[in-house]
């Protein structure tokens, strides 16, 4: 098992790379919780208004992508979409 640490905006509560619109909406889902941490950009234990002002510094900014960010297909994915375009290649040259 591999652990490793990602640098991501502090206003990121989905954890996608951007702090956007839809950080507000994990912010505003556990506004006022002390058990959801995903919102907690502070670390107080608290999702409040500080973490929204957290959010409102962060915003618009991103970070890249990395490989552990990204989804992997699975190596089976990509086997089965090309028996499917052979498939497809294979109806569309038949008379």
């Amino acid at each position: 098992m591999n652990v490793s640490v990602l640098n991501l905006p502090a206003g990121d509560y989905n954890f996608d790379g951007t702090v956007n619109n839809a950080d507000l909406a994990v912010w505003q889902a556990d506004y006022g919780s002390t058990i959801k941490a995903e919102a907690d950009g502070n670390g107080d234990g608290c999702v409040d208004g500080r973490d929204f002002l957290i959010w409102q510094r962060t915003f618009g900014q991103t970070t890249p992508l990395t490989a552990a960010i990204l989804a992997v297909p699975e190596p089976s994915a990509i086997g089965l979409f090309a028996c499917g375009m052979l498939t497809l290649l294979t109806r569309r040259l038949r008379p």
